[in-house]
């Protein structure tokens, strides 16, 4: 099949050429060298004997970047018999405490949700980070990839009915939906970063298997912000997509694609 200039760039910045790809197998996978759960307390995590609300979220952020930052071998890693219990914590926090309240007003929602939405993918920022200094953390690089997805799916589920509700002859419309403007560029930013995964994966920094759970998580969440996502960058999705699916050698790999490719066509 003749590439257009698109997918030849794509292909480029990727690595691929006409025969299926074989990606690095010898990815450097970081020691587990994380503290027990409870320690973190100290180091500015809030405990976790609790749900947690925005504002637990967003300390546990701040917490992740300094610590990315300056003791990067001490982050809670997905899975670690040490710190697996926190990771799983941090992930589960994006159920937010109380927002099923129905008394709550729509808009404090919609900016509650939005700014999980942001800590995550702060979080997924402060381990890509560290990836590309040369150790992999691609497990958890994938899972807070997945939560930027699955949080602003449910920040738009409170997003869409918000805007309907602002009257298109209101003065202050702009004001009010400027929050929902600023949310889906940076839904764009948070999309383009989880594409730069699989071109990332060619510099020995992901493994296939982490980025066929990736891929999982397109399949299952990006259908739920495909509508908040421009034309540009829905193009730039699929043809990225389709690439990776047509010079793929790992099968497992090369289904999860197609799979999600298939949630958004």
């Amino acid at each position: 099949r003749k590439r257009d200039a698109d997918e030849q760039s794509c292909c480029l910045l990727a690595g691929c050429g006409p025969e299926p790809v074989t990606r690095p197998t010898d990815v450097n996978v970081a020691p587990d060298l994380s503290k027990p759960s409870a320690e973190y307390v100290a180091m500015g995590i809030p405990a976790t004997t609790s749900k947690w609300s925005i504002v637990e979220i967003e300390k546990a952020a701040k917490a992740i970047e300094k610590i990315a930052a300056t003791k990067a071998h001490e982050l809670p890693r997905y899975k670690s018999p040490k710190s697996g219990s926190l990771f799983d914590h941090i992930l589960a926090a994006h159920d937010l405490a109380g927002l099923d309240d129905e008394s709550i007003a729509l808009r404090y929602k919609v900016l509650a949700t939005y700014e999980t939405f942001l800590a995550y993918g702060s979080m997924k920022i402060f381990y890509d980070k560290v990836t590309s200094d040369g150790l992999s953390f691609d497990a958890e690089v994938v899972e807070m990839a997945g939560m930027t997805l699955k949080t602003y799916a449910k920040y738009w589920t409170y997003a869409k009915p918000f805007a309907a509700s602002v009257a298109t002859d209101d003065p202050q419309r702009a004001d009010k939906l400027a929050l929902l403007v600023e949310a889906k560029g940076n839904l764009g930013k948070a999309v383009s970063g989880i594409l730069d995964c699989y071109k990332a994966a060619f510099q020995k920094q992901y493994r296939a298997s982490e980025l066929t759970r990736l891929a999982g998580y397109m399949a299952e969440y990006l259908p739920g912000v495909w509508e908040d996502l421009d034309e540009n960058m829905q193009t730039k999705v699929k043809k990225l997509l389709k690439v990776n699916i047509d010079f793929e050698a790992d099968a497992a790999l090369k289904a999860a694609l197609q799979k999600a490719l298939d949630a958004v066509e």
